[in-house]
Parts: structure tokens; C-alpha cells; sequence
């Protein structure tokens, strides 16, 4: 018995969650906690290198592992998700989605968490599961495949025949751009997923001759002299924290998306499927479409809540400074989802 679902419902995921103890805010947003890593792990971050990739510019930011010993820990990985288990009660999901909206990307991620489950399926394009068979990934193109582990220490994975990195400890997230294969070991902080599709998004958009942006996007419509009407697109650049969520989020546009698009001959387009926004003193006044989306079917993570009502309690950093909320983009009034 594998005991995985694939592409449980929101319902489903939120049964199960409170089977297990798991709580939610007032307003029905899924609480999760992400325990000691709060944030991304960028030090422990390696990208595959082979002959494909030999020349990425190595260096602090992007440093290598061998083929060899990334696939050591992907046999691991493959085999916690693919082996028989008799646990009735062991949950594992398996989320299938896109990137992108115009070029639709297929990608498919492994967890264990319903916390991270409901996290991919807001942050990666939605698609009908008819249409996302076995069949058609085979016909189009191969799924970038991430393996999420981050409940399990590196250092307990055995290993033969190969040396470990030195340089890692308990904590690795590992690409191999390849083979579009994503490793997640030792961190459960689910932002590593959605980086780990943009990464991939990065080198493989150049490819293609389509520019890959860390930005946020959004659009209004004006009509000509002549009755025709062109959309006005406008991308807001910069690092995390910097407010490309909060300015593309103006009701007087529609939203594109809140962080990652690809720039090609026919426009903009967005990667993702929902939005991943900073939640530290948060308020309705001065966000009201982001404030009003955290709700039935959002992850709110690592957000302290009033113990009296589970109400968010936004200007509390006492976890981190980093907290966050995914919802889907559909959340946001003015938004720019296909057949809406």
C-alpha cells in the first residue's frame, strides 16, 4: 500500500490536517510552522554539475554537486515516496501543476505535510487532472520533479561508495537542471519549493529565448483612438521584503502575478498560481485585498495567533520576521486568472 494521494482536495488536505491536531486561524487559514528554518537556506543550495551545466557561473551563489552523490539522494528519495508502507495512518501527497500560464510548464512535487500540499497546489498553476494525464507529460514535456524531505536530516541518509559534502551538515536543497529534479532535505520552510521552480524557470527560460524576471506584474487595459485596446503592463522590481506584492496589488489594475514572470515576444506572463506575500504588520487599512485573501484554503506560516480566537496576531515577529501567506491568485478581486 503507497498510501499517496495525488492532488487531494482543499477540503481533503484540511480533514486530515485537523485529524492531526493541526489548527486554523479565524478566518479558516491553514496555521503552519515551519520550526527551525524560517527562511531559505541559500548556503546550502548545490546545482548538479555535468556537461550541461559545466558552464553556470560557479561560485558563492551557485556551487555544485556531483551527479554521483545527487543521485545517492535521489535513490533515497525515491524510494521514501515509491516504497510499500503498512501504516495506514502515513500520509504522502503528490501535487501535480503547471509554471506558467501562457507556456505551461509541468511540474510535479512529493511532500509529506498537508501544510506543504496545500502550499504547491496554490503556488503552481492549477490544471484539470484529465488533462494533466501521464499521457500528455509524456507527449509534451518531462515534469520537474521535486522530492520534499525536509522533515529528514541529510546525515541520516546512508550513503556508498560516495563521500559526502563536507561542507553540508543536515540541510541540503539540490537541482539537477538536467534531469529536472529537485532534492529538499532538512528544512521544512516551503518557500525552498516555489524558489526551486523559479530556479529551474532561470536557466531553462534563456533556452528558450524568453527572459525569466523576479518581479511582480500588472496590467490595465486602454483603449486607442481607433477602439483598439493594449494592455499597459507594468513590473515591479526587487529583493523579498522590498513591497512587489503590496504595489502590484492595486485595485485599480489587475494583478498579473506577485513575484515571478517570464518576459517573451508576446508579452508577460506569470509563473506561478498564487501569491506568497509577507505577513509582518499586516492590516486591513493599508492591505485590504491582501489582508481579505488569507482565508479558507490559504497557509498562513509561522504567524502567532491569539490563543482566545486564533486570530492573527500580524505585528508579532517573536518566530521571525519572515512571516508569510500563500493563496491563490483567484483570492485577489482584480486578478488576472484564466476564465475570470
Amino acid at each position: 500500500m503507497l498510501n499517496i494521494y495525488r492532488n487531494p482536495s482543499v477540503s481533503l488536505l484540511y480533514q486530515i490536517a485537523a485529524r492531526k491536531g493541526l489548527e486554523f486561524s479565524n478566518a479558516g487559514a491553514f496555521l503552519a510552522f515551519s520550526g527551525e528554518k524560517t527562511g531559505r537556506s541559500p548556503d546550502d543550495k548545490r546545482i548538479v554539475k555535468d556537461k550541461t551545466t559545466e558552464n553556470i557561473w560557479w561560485g558563492k551563489v551557485n556551487k555544485p554537486i556531483t551527479p554521483e552523490l545527487f543521485n545517492q539522494y535521489r535513490a533515497h528519495a525515491e524510494n521514501y515516496y515509491h516504497e510499500e508502507i503498512n501504516d495506514e495512518n502515513e500520509k504522502k501527497y503528490q501535487i501535480d501543476g503547471f509554471a506558467g500560464w501562457n507556456y505551461k510548464y509541468p511540474v510535479s512535487v512529493y511532500c509529506k505535510e498537508e501544510y506543504h500540499a496545500l502550499f504547491m497546489k496554490n503556488m503552481l498553476v492549477n490544471v484539470d487532472l484529465h488533462d494533466f494525464s501521464q499521457t500528455q507529460i509524456q507527449e509534451t514535456e518531462k515534469p520537474f520533479t521535486i522530492y520534499n524531505l525536509g522533515h529528514i536530516g541529510l546525515s541520516s541518509v546512508i550513503l556508498s561508495g560516495v563521500k559526502p559534502d563536507a561542507s553540508l551538515k543536515d540541510t541540503l536543497i539540490a537541482l539537477d537542471l538536467t534531469n529536472r529534479v529537485m532534492l529538499i532535505y532538512g528544512t521544512r520552510y516551503a518557500g525552498e519549493m516555489k524558489k526551486g521552480v523559479f530556479s529551474w524557470m532561470m536557466y531553462q527560460m534563456p533556452l528558450e529565448n524568453k527572459l525569466c524576471l523576479h518581479s511582480s506584474a500588472n496590467r490595465l487595459s486602454i483603449e486607442t483612438d481607433n477602439d483598439v485596446k493594449h494592455d499597459n503592463c507594468s513590473l515591479f522590481f526587487g529583493m523579498s521584503g522590498t513591497g512587489k506584492t503590496t504595489l502590484s496589488s492595486d485595485p485599480e489594475r489587475v494583478l498579473i502575478g506577485d513575484d515571478e514572470h517570464v518576459w517573451h515576444d508576446e508579452g508577460v506572463f506569470n509563473i506561478e498560481g498564487g501569491c506568497y506575500a509577507k505577513c509582518i504588520d499586516l492590516s486591513e487599512k493599508q492591505e485590504p485585498d491582501i489582508y481579505r485573501a488569507i482565508r479558507y484554503g490559504s497557509v498562513l506560516e509561522n504567524v502567532i495567533v491569539n490563543v482566545e480566537d486564533n486570530s492573527p496576531k500580524y505585528e508579532d515577529d517573536s518566530i521571525t520576521k519572515n512571516t508569510r501567506c500563500s493563496y491563490p491568485l483567484s483570492f485577489i478581486p482584480n486578478s488576472a486568472v484564466e476564465g475570470k
